[in-house]
Parts: C-alpha cells; sequence; structure tokens
C-alpha cells in the first residue's frame, strides 16, 4: 500500500506549542488512512538540527516511504531541509495556521514552507525534486481533498513501475506525432517497453485457431449489442480471431498494455477493422491503444 512519511520542523526561538501542533497532524492523519488508502510513517519527534534530519532520513529509508510529508511546525532552520529533500521522493510542504492574530508571532509556519519551497527549487534545483505545498489542519475540506489527489496520482504512477507494455505492427503510418522515446519513458515512469513486435507474430496466431477454439470469442463479439449489420459475420469472425490472439499473447508475455498498430494490414489482409477487438480487450480489462499509441497505453493503465 501507498505509504506516506511526516515529520515535523521546528525551531526553539518561537513562542508556539510546536509539539502539540505536531501530535495533532499524526492524530488527525491517521485518521485519513483508511479513508485515502495510505498507511502512516510519523517521525515520533519534531526536529530542529540537521544531525536529526540525517536520523530521521534513515527511519524513513527503512520505512520505505513512497512520499514526504514535512510540516513546519514552526519556521526551522534552513539546513534541515536539505538531507530530507535529497532523499529523491516527491515532498508535501506543509504550513499550520497561526494559533493568534494578535501579538508576537507563535509559529511562522507559513513563512518556513515559503523558504523551503526557494531552497528546493533553487539551491537544489539539479536534483529536480517535485513538491506540493499543503495548507490548514489535516482535518480540514481543503486538506484532505489536496492530500486525496496527491496520493491517488503518486499511487497510480507508482503502481506503473515495472509494468510491461508491447508496441506491435509499429506506428501505424503517417501518425508521426504518436514517435516516442522508450528509454525517457523508462527513466520517468519505470516502465518497460518492447518495441520490436510484428503483425504477422498476431496474424499467424489468429489464422491458427480452429472453430471450436473462437466459438467463445464469437460469442463475446457478439455481446452486449441489440442487433449487427448485414453482412458482419466475416468481420465478427475475424475479429475474434485476432481477440484471442491478442489476448494470448499478452498472458504468454505477461503484458499489462498493448500498443496496436490497427491498420492497414489488418484491413489490406482481411478487409476488416480491428476496432471491435481493441475495444473488446479494453472491456475485458487489458489496456489498448489504437494507432499504436504507447502513451495512450499508459495513459489507460494509469486511469
Amino acid at each position: 500500500m501507498f505509504k506516506i512519511g511526516l515529520i515535523g520542523l521546528d525551531q526553539i526561538c518561537f513562542t508556539g506549542d510546536k509539539r502539540a501542533e505536531y501530535e495533532r497532524a499524526k492524530k488527525e492523519l491517521s485518521g485519513l488512512q483508511q479513508k485515502l488508502g495510505f498507511t502512516l510513517a510519523a517521525y515520533e519527534n519534531t526536529i530542529i538540527t540537521r544531525a536529526q534530519a540525517e536520523e530521521a532520513v534513515v527511519f524513513f529509508k527503512n520505512a520505505r516511504v513512497d512520499f514526504l510529508l514535512i510540516q513546519n511546525a514552526s519556521f526551522a532552520a534552513g539546513e534541515t531541509i536539505l538531507p530530507l529533500a535529497k532523499m529523491g521522493l516527491p515532498l508535501g510542504l506543509w504550513s499550520i495556521p497561526e494559533p493568534a492574530a494578535k501579538g508576537v508571532l507563535p509559529l511562522n509556519s507559513f513563512c518556513g514552507v515559503n523558504m523551503y519551497a526557494s531552497i528546493v527549487t533553487n539551491y537544489l534545483k539539479e536534483h529536480r525534486i517535485k513538491y506540493k505545498y499543503f495548507h490548514g489542519y489535516a482535518s480540514s475540506a481543503r486538506f484532505i481533498e489536496r492530500l486525496s489527489v496527491t496520493v491517488k496520482a503518486l499511487d497510480s504512477i507508482k503502481q506503473l513501475r515495472g509494468a510491461k507494455v508491447a508496441l506491435i505492427g509499429g506506428i501505424a503510418p503517417g501518425f508521426n506525432d504518436l514517435y516516442f522515446d522508450e528509454r525517457v519513458i523508462e527513466k520517468k515512469l519505470g516502465v518497460n517497453i518492447q518495441r520490436n513486435h510484428e503483425y504477422g507474430e498476431i496474424r499467424d496466431r489468429a489464422v491458427s485457431y480452429s472453430q471450436e477454439e473462437i466459438a467463445p470469442y464469437i460469442t463475446e463479439c457478439l455481446s452486449g449489442y441489440s442487433s449487427t449489420c448485414e453482412g458482419a459475420e466475416h468481420n465478427i469472425i475475424t475479429n475474434a480471431r485476432f481477440l484471442k490472439a491478442y489476448e494470448d499473447f499478452a498472458a504468454e508475455n505477461k503484458y499489462d498494455a498493448l500498443a496496436i498498430s490497427c491498420w492497414p494490414k489488418i484491413q489490406a489482409e482481411f478487409m476488416t477493422c480491428a476496432c471491435h477487438s481493441v475495444a473488446k480487450l479494453n472491456q475485458l480489462g487489458i489496456p489498448a491503444a489504437c494507432e499504436a499509441d504507447i502513451p495512450g497505453a499508459l495513459g489507460m493503465l494509469l486511469l
């Protein structure tokens, strides 16, 4: 399950009850775990020094957290963010409301978050660290909404890591805008893309099946329609054959999604569009993009 790390940073000279603020954060976030679909690894104490931050890094690495939520229980020293940010995790920079509107500033929390964002963006710019602002208490509707979106997005990206996706038949003619560099995708998302499968691999499977083997697929191809047009039998049988071929191919090679060059070879050889078999693959839970659209297939798998 997606795991959030939580740590609170503070500074002695601010008069607000930083410990109480951090304890409230731990309690409220703990209460959101089941609702938002995450587990929480909270650091026990707030930290003040860089050395304490480095100790916390060891804790979070051992906990294998996916996202680090850094609460400014008060304005804190700039150097405390450095070891935490360099972990390479996406960050949540969290400020909390001031407990008093008059007198000495108790926490100066928002100012601290602003400083940390500047350090991450400018001083650590070569690290290309991703972060998101949070403000308010974890019990507030706005905070919950922002955290929910964050958990869903990052968890989906996490699920993509290690996924296998096949490009079959090359990018369809004329769709030059779908060209992609699998090395970039692998680096960004950790997805394994195989782009060397030929149309013939699927075609040979499709024509090899007996009528008995494709009978269930013909039934599947006919399901969900009130009627079919006259002369559709050839199209239905051909799509049933290709549906089984794609499904068997994905299962044997353990592919999580397919990008299919759905024309012109199938049309040229069988006088049939492959749209039906591609649609049925998606209906059966195998994300399949037409025109050999790998980015599209990844988007479908992500959703």
